[in-house]
């Protein structure tokens, strides 16, 4: 079975984004990001103890939800975009 570099192809993406904190749901900005999409997200440095609850993906945005206030805190993600 032939392998696929999704990176290459434009059929993901991945970097980094930065949350203020001061509440338990924060809206990340995430360019091209559709509803559809497979989104791997995960906490990479958090101000406050914390994990991840939910996310619900919207255009070119992720509403996380953590337990607590994550505060100042910095996610890695990597999104797989559906087919168009």
């Amino acid at each position: 079975m032939p392998t696929k570099d999704l990176l290459s192809t434009g059929r993901a993406q991945h970097g980094i984004a930065t949350v203020a904190g001061g509440s338990a749901a924060e809206a990340v900005t995430i360019a091209g990001l559709a509803v559809g999409d497979t989104l791997l997200l995960t906490n990479a440095a958090t101000t406050n103890a914390c994990y991840l609850l939910s996310v619900v993906i919207t255009a070119n945005t992720a509403t996380v939800t953590w337990n607590t206030d994550p505060g100042a805190s910095t996610l890695n993600y990597l999104v797989v975009h559906k087919d168009a």
